[in-house]
């Protein structure tokens, strides 16, 4: 098997996008901020099948494993709740005694 025969065809914006199941300006961005190789001949943008899928399992997340500490119960807040109509009457008092 020769080089030639071992190639896939160039993919456009458009098929690029349905592949990675983004709207075309997502890819552009992508493309723009360096993070989706691309393949400029002319003025066309084309991809690579072999880079879209590299980027797309770059780009996976996996779930951690790993469980999520408890939340320390000793903390304790110094936070008070203040009735609004009571400190706007204080400070309409305090006004008025000066």
């Amino acid at each position: 098997m020769g080089a030639a025969e071992r190639l896939e065809p160039l993919l456009d914006e458009a098929a690029a996008a349905l592949i990675m199941a983004v709207c075309p300006r997502t890819l552009r961005k992508e493309r723009q901020a360096g993070r989706l190789p691309y393949i400029m001949i002319g003025r066309a943008i084309r991809y690579d099948a072999a880079d879209i899928l590299e980027y797309i399992e770059k780009a996976r997340q996996c779930p951690s494993t790993a469980e999520k500490a408890p939340r320390s119960g000793n903390t304790t807040s110094r936070s008070t709740v203040s009735d609004f109509a009571e400190a706007l009457a204080r400070r309409e008092n305090a006004k008025r005694s000066k």
